[in-house]
C-alpha cells in the first residue's frame, strides 16, 4: 500500500515537472505583475466621436430565448442566477460573453452582476464582453450613462486581471479589449495609431507588459492595448499565417478579432495596415485547413459550432477590403494534399506551444480525409472543456485517426489543459502537394518510434506506418470514418487484423454521434511497416 502510494506520489510530480517545465518565466511571476484587483467607480471618460465608416461584421446570435432562457452549446437552461455552480463553466462563460447582445441584455446584465465577482468578472469573459459591447456601439448603438459607466469599470478592473501568466489566445484577446476600449473612449486629441507589427512570428519571443502611467486615461488603455496586441500578434501568427496553438476554431475566433481590430480602428480614424496584413495570412491560412464542407478540420481543440465559418470570416474580410495570402503550411506543422477532388490534412507538427498547450491533443501524424463534401475520415472532434474522463478521451491518441502504441498516448495530456511528455516531431518532408513523410518521438519511451508516409492520388489516399524499434508491442492504425461512411472506406494491409468498432464523433459541443471506427490491429516484435489505402467509393454523391 505504502509503495503504490508513493508511486502515484512520484508519477503525478513527473507529469507536474514535465508540464512546467516548459512555463516562460513570465507565465511564472505573471501573476506578481497584475496590480491588485480593485473596482474603480470614478466617472467614465467621454466616447470619442467616430470619424470613419465601419462595416457590417459577422453575424452572432444571443443565445436569449426569452424570459430567463438561454441556449449555448446545444444546452438550454433557465438561470437563476448567471453564476450557477452546477453549470458547466464553458456555459457560463458563453453566457457572459454577450456575443449578438441588445441594449436590454446589457442593462440586464449590468444589473444582476455588480463588481466584481462571478465568471462574468474573470479575465477572459470579461474581455469578451468588453469586445461585444463596443461591437455593439460600433454598429450604431447608444450607451446610456449607466452603461457607459459600466463599461469604463469592467475596463479598469480587466487592467489590472491581464493574464500574463496564461499567454496564448487569452492574452491576445486582453489586448484587444483595452485597445479597443481606448479607441472608443476619449483619450488625446491626436489620432491613434497601433506600431507597425513584424511579419514573422516567432514562438520565442516573450510579450513583455510596458506600464503606461502618463497622459488621459484612454489613452493609457489604448496604449497598453496596442503594446499587448503588437506583441502578442509577433509571438503568437506563425509566418504561414496559422496561430501558434494550432487549433483552426481558435484560429477562426482570434481572425475575426483582427478583423474587429481593424473596423474598430477605421471608425476612429486609426491606421490600420498593419492588422490588415497580419489578418490576411490568417485568412489564407484557415481557408487551406477548411474542407469543401465549408467547415473547419478537427486538430486539436477544434469544433464547428463556436467559431465564425470560413464563409461568414471571408465576407467580413472582403467587406474590409483585407487582401488573402496562402502561404505553405509549413511553421504550424500542418500539409494540405490534393488531387483530383480528394483531399488529406495531415498533422506533421509538434505539441504547440511548448509553453501553452491548453488545447493540444495528442494526435501527432493524425490525417483527416475528404472527397468533396463527404468527409471520409476524421478525428474525433470535442464536445466537453469539463475535467472528465470524456475530455481526457478526446484529447488522447485514441481519439485520432493515427497509430496507438501499447494504448498509450503520445503525448501525456492531462488535467483539461495540461500536456507533461510531448511528441515532438524529428524527421518530415513533403513535395506540398501530394506526399508527405514525418516521424515523431511520442514512442521513444517504450522503444518505438513513429514514421508515416501519406500520398494522394486521384480518389485515394495511401498510408505507410512504419514502426521501429525493438521489442513485443501493440500497435493499433486507426481510422476513424466521417458520419455515413462504412468500413468499405479504408483498406488495411494484410497483416493487420481488422477491428469494426463503435466510434465517436463530436461536430459540436454537447453533442455526439456514432461512427465507425476501423482499427488494424497488430501485436508482435518490432520493427514492422504497414500499408493501408482510403478510398472514395462513390465519386458521384461527392
Amino acid at each position: 500500500m505504502i509503495v503504490s502510494r508513493l508511486s502515484q506520489v512520484w508519477s503525478r510530480a513527473l507529469l507536474c515537472w514535465h508540464t512546467v517545465r516548459h512555463s516562460r518565466p513570465i507565465q511564472i511571476y505573471g501573476k506578481a505583475l497584475q496590480r491588485p484587483p480593485k473596482v474603480d467607480g470614478r466617472p467614465a471618460p467621454e466616447l470619442r466621436k467616430r470619424v470613419g465608416q465601419t462595416t457590417v461584421g459577422v453575424h452572432h446570435e444571443c443565445g436569449w430565448l426569452g424570459g430567463r432562457r438561454f441556449r449555448f452549446l446545444n444546452e438550454e437552461r433557465e438561470i437563476v442566477t448567471w453564476n450557477d455552480p452546477g453549470t458547466p463553466k464553458l456555459w457560463l462563460y458563453s453566457l457572459h460573453y454577450q456575443h449578438g447582445v441588445t441594449s436590454e441584455l446589457m442593462e440586464w446584465w449590468r444589473a444582476e452582476n455588480p463588481p466584481a465577482g462571478g465568471n462574468g468578472w474573470e479575465p477572459y469573459p470579461l474581455s469578451q464582453r468588453i469586445g461585444s459591447w463596443i461591437r455593439w456601439v460600433t454598429d450604431g448603438g447608444e450607451l446610456s450613462g449607466p452603461l457607459r459607466q459600466s463599461l469604463a469599470t469592467q475596463v479598469r478592473y480587466l487592467r489590472g486581471e491581464i493574464e500574463w501568466h496564461l499567454q496564448g489566445n487569452h492574452l491576445l484577446v486582453n489586448g484587444k479589449a483595452l485597445l479597443q476600449a481606448g479607441l472608443l473612449f476619449e483619450g488625446t486629441p491626436e489620432s491613434p495609431r497601433v506600431s507597425q507589427l513584424p511579419c514573422p512570428g516567432r514562438e520565442g519571443a516573450v510579450p513583455v507588459p510596458r506600464l503606461v502611467l502618463n497622459g488621459a486615461e484612454a489613452e493609457q488603455w489604448r496604449r497598453q492595448g496596442a503594446d499587448i496586441v503588437q506583441a502578442a500578434l509577433h509571438d503568437q501568427i506563425l509566418p504561414d499565417g496559422g496561430h501558434v496553438e494550432r487549433s483552426p476554431m481558435y484560429q477562426a475566433l482570434l481572425l475575426e478579432d483582427v478583423l474587429e481590430l481593424v473596423n474598430t480602428h477605421r471608425a476612429f480614424g486609426a491606421e490600420s495596415t498593419a492588422l490588415e496584413k497580419v489578418a490576411g495570412r490568417m485568412w489564407g491560412w484557415l481557408e487551406q485547413m477548411t474542407h469543401a464542407d465549408g467547415e473547419i478540420a478537427f486538430f486539436n481543440d477544434a469544433t464547428t459550432g463556436v467559431a465564425p465559418t470560413l464563409c461568414a470570416l471571408a465576407g467580413f474580410a472582403q467587406r474590409l477590403g483585407i487582401e488573402k495570402e496562402r502561404r505553405p503550411l509549413a511553421e504550424s506543422g500542418f500539409v494540405r494534399l490534393e488531387a483530383e477532388g480528394i483531399l488529406a490534412l495531415v498533422d506533421v507538427g509538434s505539441v504547440g506551444p511548448s509553453y501553452q498547450p491548453a488545447h493540444a491533443h495528442a494526435g501527432t501524424l493524425g490525417l483527416e480525409v475528404s472527397s468533396g463534401k463527404r468527409r471520409l475520415i476524421v478525428n474525433s472532434g470535442i464536445s466537453t472543456y469539463e475535467k472528465n474522463s470524456q475530455r481526457q478521451w478526446e484529447r488522447g491518441t485514441a481519439a485520432h485517426s493515427t497509430v496507438l502504441v501499447d494504448g498509450l498516448d503520445s503525448s501525456e495530456v492531462c488535467d483539461q489543459f495540461r500536456v507533461a511528455r510531448r511528441a515532438k516531431v524529428v524527421e518530415r518532408s513533403t513535395d506540398g502537394r501530394n506526399w508527405v513523410t514525418a516521424a515523431h518521438d511520442g514512442y521513444l519511451r517504450v522503444g518505438v518510434k513513429h514514421r508515416r508516409k501519406v500520398s494522394v492520388l486521384p480518389g485515394t489516399v495511401l498510408v505507410m506506418d512504419d514502426l521501429a524499434g525493438r521489442g513485443r508491442h501493440r500497435v493499433e492504425v486507426l481510422f476513424h470514418l466521417g458520419p455515413g461512411q462504412n468500413g468499405q472506406v479504408v483498406e488495411l494491409d494484410a497483416r493487420l487484423r481488422r477491428e469494426e468498432r463503435k466510434g465517436e464523433y463530436h461536430r459540436q459541443f454537447g453533442l455526439s454521434e456514432e461512427i465507425v471506427t476501423v482499427a488494424g490491429v497488430w501485436e508482435g516484435i518490432l520493427p514492422v511497416e504497414f500499408e493501408c489505402a482510403v478510398r472514395s467509393q462513390d465519386p458521384a454523391a461527392d
